[in-house]
């Protein structure tokens, strides 16, 4: 009992620790003292024919999840809209932010949330037949970086290097979402 209350203790300082971290970032990026991010990140997902984009967020820990604004384009949709649908997710990329822990109920209800902005019920069903695609947009280049489905208990996971697709960051709308319709079409 003793063990399970120490536990509990020392998760509530760690969260109290996090809370303090992310409430001073906050206070020093409304102040203009943080830099801009060096590297934005967001990602798509692409499911029977259709393709999703979105942004990337990075947890106080470096860590990267999900993040709105989610947009959906059928099959027939023009490359520049999905260009324009890229830059737009790496502009909502937001660094040290504070996500609930991976093994908490906030988590997985915050999951279970994504997976229906992507038309999907669980992590199997979003998996199956899926494709997924990460986009990095450092200052001159933009990388579209495939991965390789593992299926609905392994996810996904990295390709070689040689896979990546890279652009100038000035590329067109229509350069963009070309590149990501190449990225998919690299996923194995």
């Amino acid at each position: 009992m003793t063990l399970i209350l120490t536990r509990m203790a020392a998760l509530r300082i760690q969260n109290a620790r996090a809370d303090l971290v992310a409430a001073v970032m906050r206070v020093r990026a409304r102040l203009g003292l943080l830099p801009p991010p060096q590297v934005r990140h967001a990602a798509a997902h692409w499911r029977k024919g259709v393709t999703y984009v979105h942004a990337m967020g990075a947890s106080v820990a470096g860590v990267h999840h999900h993040m709105p604004p989610v947009q959906r384009f059928e099959a027939d949709a023009d490359a520049a809209e999905i260009g324009a649908a890229v830059l737009a997710g790496l502009a909502a990329y937001r660094e040290r932010l504070r996500f609930p822990p991976a093994d908490s109920p906030a988590a997985k209800a915050r999951y279970l949330d994504f997976l229906k902005l992507l038309d999907a019920r669980t992590n199997a069903e979003m998996a199956k037949g899926g494709k997924f695609v990460t986009i990095e947009g450092a200052a001159d280049t933009l990388r579209f970086t495939p991965w390789r489905n593992e299926g609905a208990r392994r996810g996904f996971s990295g390709m070689p290097p040689e896979a990546n697709l890279e652009l100038p960051a000035d590329a067109s709308l229509e350069d963009l979402g070309k590149a990501l319709a190449e990225a998919f079409a690299r996923c194995a």
